[in-house]
């Protein structure tokens, strides 16, 4: 669902809202101070945009949101399948401390009021709940991440820390490139063929001998065959690449372009 207050736009997930356990939402591009190419609402502080004009975005996102900043944790984001438990500790890393958590893709907590945060221009943003054990988890998933599997890790890493049964998890697949321009070689598809056995489900060959890939289905394969039932995932079906007004795209923008931002925080 698209939400606009005082000019930021961004997306929450209506099956996590009505749990009323968490906030969670994805942003788009709109409502920021940042210039081109990364205008408006940045979220990158790894893009070259002004570090001082990301921060004030955060800020603005913040005030927005009821998340103190200092209350925010972000990652260092590498493609990878490591997880991390955040706990109170963590608080500002990432966002108001130049140390952030190091080298994982995946933030795992069941801390009341600390807000996870993981950067998005084109990659697959998994959100998890566990209501049961009020735990909460966000995933990076690029293709590499999908490929080793982030989101069955992530939710292994919940049941090992905080007694997690999947059966009992909601989960939601956030705006990512979309199977309509997400475009790979052979040497790519060859590396889903190592970890999948059910590759057709969302891969297509082109005219042109490349394939078409389908990050949203191959997630929620994952998803579904570590325990997390059918009617417990919602999946956007909104392309950050055929959408250029609303979102930033690695690919659309050819490697130039700032960062959305998911987040959640147990209330």
């Amino acid at each position: 669902m698209l939400h606009t207050k005082n000019g930021i736009s961004y997306f929450s997930i209506p099956l996590f809202d009505e749990t009323k356990l968490v906030k969670s939402c994805f942003t788009t591009r709109i409502g920021g101070v940042s210039e081109y190419p990364y205008h408006s609402l940045n979220l990158g502080l790894k893009t070259m945009d002004k570090k001082e004009n990301v921060l004030q975005n955060f800020r603005l996102l913040s005030k927005e949101l009821a998340i103190p900043l200092e209350c925010m944790v972000r990652c260092d984001q590498v493609h990878g399948d490591r997880s991390w438990i955040v706990t109170q500790e963590d608080a500002g890393k990432g966002i108001i401390s130049d140390d952030d958590v190091p080298q994982a893709d995946a933030l795992i907590t069941n801390v009341r009021g600390i807000g996870l945060i993981t950067n998005y221009a084109d990659c697959v943003p998994i959100f998890l709940l566990d209501p049961v054990h009020k735990v909460i988890a966000l995933a990076h998933a690029g293709w590499r991440g999908t490929v080793l599997q982030i989101g069955r890790k992530t939710l292994q890493a919940m049941t090992q820390h905080f007694h997690t049964d999947p059966k009992h998890c909601l989960a939601a697949i956030g705006p990512s490139i979309g199977p309509c321009c997400y475009e790979v070689d052979e040497s790519v598809i060859e590396q889903f063929e190592k970890s999948f056995r059910s590759i057709h489900l969302f891969v297509n060959r082109t005219e042109n001998g490349k394939f078409m890939l389908d990050l949203w289905k191959a997630n929620q394969v994952v998803l579904e065959e570590s325990g997390i039932l059918k009617e417990n995932i919602s999946i956007s079906q909104l392309c950050t690449a055929c959408h250029p007004e609303i979102f930033f795209s690695h690919r659309q923008q050819k490697g130039v372009t700032g960062r959305m931002a998911a987040m959640m925080v147990l209330v």
